[in-house]
């Protein structure tokens, strides 16, 4: 009975070289999102002052959408999977009047968007076992409100001081 015996050709010119990686497994790549979280948070954009008697505050600003993920994916799958639209812009045109009486030296007003936060994880489509690629998020405008108050109504905190 004849024995096979592998050999192995081993050389410093291969071992010397860097492994290659192929985006591509079997087609394409198939991405999809699982796991997806929501939240909000409000996020300061401006302010004003006025003396007395107040004053009007008018803004107009555009925001747009945030997207923080690390894999070339097709956008189009995170808005299926999220059912919304990526590429809106959200405009904030509005006018906020403040009046205080005379005996308060100031009004403040300031103006704060809300965001709608969505996290989640991007996974691979394999034939046998799919991937974990990585996490992503997205951040939507979706409101916005103003906060006026006096200066009287503002309250001096006495910290101590740090020695850094």
């Amino acid at each position: 009975m004849a024995r096979f015996t592998p050999s192995f050709i081993c050389s410093d010119e291969l071992l010397s070289q860097k492994p290659t990686y192929s985006t591509n497994e079997w087609g394409k790549q198939e991405y999809y999102i699982k796991n997806v979280t929501t939240s909000t948070h409000n996020h300061f954009l401006q302010s004003a002052s006025f003396p007395p008697p107040g004053g009007t505050y008018t803004v107009t600003t555009e925001l747009s959408v945030s997207v923080s993920i690390s894999v070339g994916i097709d956008l189009t799958v995170v808005e299926a999977a999220l059912g919304v639209d990526l590429g809106t812009k959200f405009t904030i045109s509005a006018s906020y009047t403040a009046s205080i009486p005379e005996t308060e030296p100031r009004v403040y007003v300031q103006l704060y968007a809300r965001f709608r936060n969505y996290k989640f994880e991007v996974w691979e489509d394999d034939l046998f076992f799919d991937d974990y690629i990585c996490d992503g998020e997205v951040s939507i405008p979706y409101d916005y409100y103003f906060i006026s108050y006096k200066a009287s109504d503002v309250v001096y905190l006495n910290l101590p001081e740090q020695n850094y």
